[in-house]
C-alpha cells in the first residue's frame, strides 16, 4: 500500500506502540513446548530454502517448509547483543542496558524480566545453550536470569572451547556447535515429559569460520577457496544440530506439541578464517560466494539497511501453523516475548516494566494480520566509540536510526560521530518498489517522511526521559557463589592516563605514568572483607596500585608472575565506583605491559555466612598412594575473566584406574558434594569421601568438585584430564 496515514492515526499507533500491552490470548490450558533456534551472522543468502544453489541445509529447510515464514521480521540494530537483549525482553534494546557490543554495553538491566523468568514462572522447564552475551558476570548469566540449565559457550573459538555451565567450566574439544547441539538434545530428551522452554543460540556462523577437516575438504573438492569451503563447512554442521534437535523432538512424540522457531542476529558477515584472521573475504571469494545467492540485499551485519536488519524467520507447529505458509507482517525480535507468553496463555507481570513488540500468534495461525498501522523503530549500536564521542550534552549521537511502516522504511543518519558536523540527514525508500533502497524519495514523499522524522524523535525522546538507555554496566560483587567476581576491563566508566585498549578492549596498555587510572561501577552486595586480584603481563617491577571502592582503598604491588593481590580490605554495601590507579611505577619506567583482569575476592570471616574453605581435591591412580594432581578452588574461564587457584592438566594412560578424594576445611558448612564429569554428575555425597571414577574414553575430560554449602552457594574445583589411546 502506498497510501499516505493522516497524521492522526500515525501519532495514534505510534504511541500505543510505546505503551503496548500484551495481546490477549485465547484462554487455554495448553503449555506447547517451545524451541528457540537463534543463528549469529547467518543471513538469506546461504540457506537452500532461499535458494542458495551451492549449500545445501535440509534441516532448516524443514522448519521454513514445514511451518510459516515471516518475509518482513526484523532484528535490532543488526547486531548481536542487542538482538539478544531484545528477543529476552520483548522491549527495544536501547530501553534494557544493552546499547552496544562489549565495552561495558552488553548487560541486561538486572531488573529486565526475561523470556527464561517468564516461562519459568509458568512451570516450564528452561534451558539456554550456545552465545549468551547478555551480560560478563555472575548476576547477569542465565541461571540468575530465569533459566534452569544454563550452557554458555566461550566467544568465536571452535575448537577447544571452555563453557560455563551453571558456575561450571567444562573444557571440550569437539566442534562448539555439535556440544551445544548435543546439550540442547539431552535437555529435550530429559524433560521431555514436561513443558520445556529451549533456547539454542548457536554461535555459528560468526567468524572466525572454522569446520572439522573431513567437511572442509569436502568442499574443497567441490572447488571451493578455503575461505568459502570453512563457511560451508560451518553451515552444514550447523544444519546438522537443527537437525538433531527435530529428530530428538520426532523421536519423543513431540514434534505436534512443539513450536520451533528459527531466526539469526544479524546480517551476513564476510567473516576471517580461523588461519588468517587479519583479513575478511577478498573480492575474489566474496564473488565466489555470491554465485549461490538467489537474491543480495544492501548492507551486512553490524548496519540497518535490509541486509543487516532483516532475518530469516521461520515458525513449525504442526496443526496449528499451516505448511508452506508465508506473512508479509510487519514484525520484529521484539515480538518472540509475547508470542511465547500468548501462547502459552502466561500473564505478563503488572509490575513488569512495558513490553514494546505484539504477539504474532495470529498470524502464526493464518489469521488476521498485525495492526497496518504498527510504525517499527530501529537503530544502530554504540559500537567501539568513546563517551565522550558518542554523546553530545548527554544525549546519545546515534549513526542511523530506522522507521519501518508499511511500505516506508525511513533513515536519520547522524553525521556528528564519523562526519564531525552536528547534521541530521534523513532519507525514505519504498521498499515495495526499492527493496535494495537505492532510491532516496523523501523529497518526493515529504508528508510521509516528516510524519515518520517526527515519531522517530519521539521515540528516541522516550528512551531518553525513562532514565534506562545508555547507561555503564553495574557488576554486583560478593556473590558467594563466585570465587572472585571479574571486573571487566571492558565495562570502565572513565580513563584517566595514556592508556590503550587494543582490540575490542578487554586489556589495558600504556601504564607509564603515575595516576594513570580505571574506574568501574560496582555494587557491593554485602558490607564484608575482599580483597583485589590484578591479571597483567609478567612483570617484577614491583609497581604499586592503589584501588578503591567507595571510601576505602587498599594496595597491590605488583610481583612476579602473571597475578598479584592487595591487602585485605573492609568494603561497606551499595553502588559505588571503583577506581585502580597507579601509584608508584616501581623499579621499571614500563610498570606493567598489560593489565588483563581485575578480580574482587569475598573472603569468610567471622561476620559473613559459613561457606566451605580449603576446598580441593587430589586425584590418584588406584592403589598408589601418591597423587598425580592436586586442584584447589577455582572458577575460570577466558571469555568471562575469571581466574583464581590452580587448575592442572594431568595426561593418562586409556586403561589407566583413577580415585578421587575432595577435601574441606569445614566440613560442618557443607550440604553435600557433588562429583562431575563433563557435563553429567557422576556422583554426590554429604561428607567428604574418596571415590573411583569410571573408566575414561581416549580424549579429554574436565573433573570438577562441586561444593554446596548448607546455606545453597556453590564452590568448584577441577582438573583437566587429558586420555591417551
Amino acid at each position: 500500500m502506498n497510501s499516505h496515514p493522516h497524521a492522526l492515526q500515525l501519532l495514534l499507533a505510534t504511541l500505543a506502540l510505546l505503551v503496548s500491552p500484551l495481546c490477549s490470548a485465547e484462554q487455554t490450558n495448553s503449555k506447547p513446548n517451545v524451541v528457540l533456534i537463534l543463528v549469529d551472522d547467518y543471513g538469506y543468502a546461504d540457506i537452500s530454502a532461499e535458494g542458495n544453489t551451492q549449500v545445501q541445509t535440509p534441516n532448516i529447510d524443514r522448519i521454513a517448509n514445514e511451518g510459516m515464514r515471516l518475509t518482513r521480521f526484523y532484528q535490532s540494530a543488526g547486531a548481536c547483543a542487542p538482538t539478544r537483549a531484545s528477543l529476552l525482553t520483548g522491549r527495544y534494546y536501547y530501553e534494557t542496558g544493552v546499547w552496544g557490543v562489549h565495552w561495558g554495553r552488553d548487560s541486561l538491566h538486572r531488573d529486565e524480566n526475561t523470556l527464561g523468568n517468564l516461562m519459568q514462572s509458568a512451570g516450564y522447564k528452561t534451558g539456554v545453550f550456545g552465545k549468551w552475551h547478555s551480560g560478563k558476570s555472575d548476576a547477569y548469566f542465565g541461571w540468575s536470569r530465569g533459566f534452569d540449565t544454563s550452557v554458555h559457550t566461550e566467544l568465536y573459538k571452535y575448537h577447544r572451547n571452555r563453557i560455563l555451565t551453571d558456575r561450571r567450566i567444562v573444557t571440550v574439544t569437539d566442534p562448539i556447535t555439535d556440544v551445544v547441539g548435543d546439550r540442547a538434545a539431552a535437555f529435550i530428551e530429559a524433560n521431555k515429559d514436561q513443558p520445556f522452554f529451549c533456547y539454542v543460540p548457536f554461535q555459528a556462523m560468526h567468524e572466525p569460520f572454522n569446520c572439522p577437516e573431513p567437511i572442509f575438504e569436502k568442499y574443497k573438492q567441490q572447488g571451493y577457496s578455503d575461505h568459502v569451503a570453512a563457511l560451508y563447512g560451518m553451515v552444514e554442521v550447523l544444519d546438522n544440530n537443527v537437525g538433531k534437535l527435530l529428530d530428538e523432538l520426532e523421536e519423543h512424540g513431540l514434534s505436534d506439541n512443539t513450536l520451533v522457531l528459527f531466526m539469526v542476529d544479524d546480517g551476513s558477515s564476510p567473516g576471517f578464517l580461523h588461519t588468517y584472521q587479519t583479513r575478511r573475504m577478498n573480492a575474489e571469494e566474496k564473488a565466489e560466494r555470491r554465485r549461490g545467492w538467489a537474491r543480495e540485499l544492501r548492507g551486512t551485519k553490524a548496519n540497518i539497511s535490509e541486509g543487516g536488519q532483516i532475518s530469516p524467520f521461520y515458525a513449525r507447529w504442526p496443526g496449528v501453523i499451516e505448511a508452506g505458509t508465508s506473512s508479509d507482517a510487519l514484525s520484529s525480535i521484539i515480538d518472540i516475548y509475547p508470542t511465547l507468553a500468548d501462547i502459552s496463555n502466561i500473564p505478563y507481570p503488572e509490575t513488569q516494566l512495558p513490553l514494546r513488540g505484539f504477539s504474532l500468534k495470529s498470524v502464526l495461525a493464518g489469521g488476521k494480520s498485525l495492526d497496518e498501522d504498527r510504525v517499527l523503530f530501529d537503530g544502530t549500536n554504540l559500537y567501539l566509540l568513546e563517551r565522550e564521542r558518542s554523546f553530545k550534552d548527554g544525549t546519545p549521537r546515534i549513526r542511523q536510526l530506522s522507521a519501518h511502516y508499511r511500505n516506508w522504511k525511513y533513515i536519520r543518519e547522524d553525521n556528528y560521530i564519523h562526519g564531525g558536523t552536528d547534521e541530521h540527514f534523513h532519507k525514505l525508500y519504498n521498499l515495495d518498489t526499492d527493496p535494495n533502497e537505492t532510491t532516496d524519495c523523501f523529497a518526493e514523499q515529504a508528508e510521509i517522511g516528516n510524519l515518520l522524522k517526527a515519531h522517530t524523535q519521539t521515540w528516541l525522546d522516550s528512551i531518553i526521559e525513562s532514565g534506562r538507555g545508555f547507561e555503564e554496566t553495574v557488576i554486583p560483587v560478593g556473590d558467594w557463589n563466585e570465587t572472585g567476581t571479574p571486573i571487566h576491563l571492558d565495562a570502565t566508566t572513565r580513563i584517566v592516563g595514556p592508556l590503550e585498549r587494543p582490540g575490542s578492549g578487554f586489556e589495558f596498555t600504556g601504564w607509564t605514568e603515575i595516576g594513570s587510572a580505571l574506574s568501574f561501577n560496582v555494587d557491593v552486595l554485602e558490607t564484608g572483607t575482599y580483597r583485589f586480584e590484578l591479571d597483567h603481563s609478567e612483570s617484577d617491577s614491583g609497581a604499586i596500585f592503589q584501588i578503591t571502592a567507595g571510601s576505602a582503598s587498599s594496595d597491590c604491588q605488583i610481583g612476579s608472575g602473571k597475578q598479584s593481590y592487595s591487602d585485605p580490605v573492609k568494603l561497606k554495601a551499595g553502588a559505588q565506583q571503583l577506581t585502580i590507579t597507579l601509584k608508584d611505577p616501581g623499579s621499571s619506567k614500563d610498570p606493567l605491559d598489560r593489565l588483563k583482569h581485575l578480580v574482587v575476592h569475598c573472603i569468610p570471616d567471622s561476620d559473613t555466612i559459613d561457606i566451605p574453605t580449603g576446598i580441593g581435591f587430589t586425584l590418584s591412580k588406584a592403589k598408589k598412594s601418591k597423587p598425580i594432581a592436586k586442584a584447589v578452588q577455582t572458577f575460570e574461564c577466558r571469555e568471562f575473566q575469571r581466574s583464581s587457584g590452580n587448575v592442572p592438566t594431568v595426561t593418562v594412560g586409556k586403561a589407566q584406574e583413577l580415585t578421587v578424594a575432595p577435601s574441606v576445611d569445614n566440613p560442618e558448612s557443607l550440604s553435600r558434594i557433588d562429583v562431575w564429569l563433563g557435563f553429567e554428575k557422576i556422583h554426590s555425597s554429604t561428607i567428604p569421601q574418596t571415590l573411583s571414577l569410571p573408566k575414561l574414553a581416549e580424549g579429554h575430560h574436565t573433573l570438577t568438585l562441586e561444593f554446596i554449602s548448607r546455606e545453597g552457594t556453590h564452590s568448584t574445583s577441577r582438573v583437566e584430564i587429558d586420555v591417551e589411546g
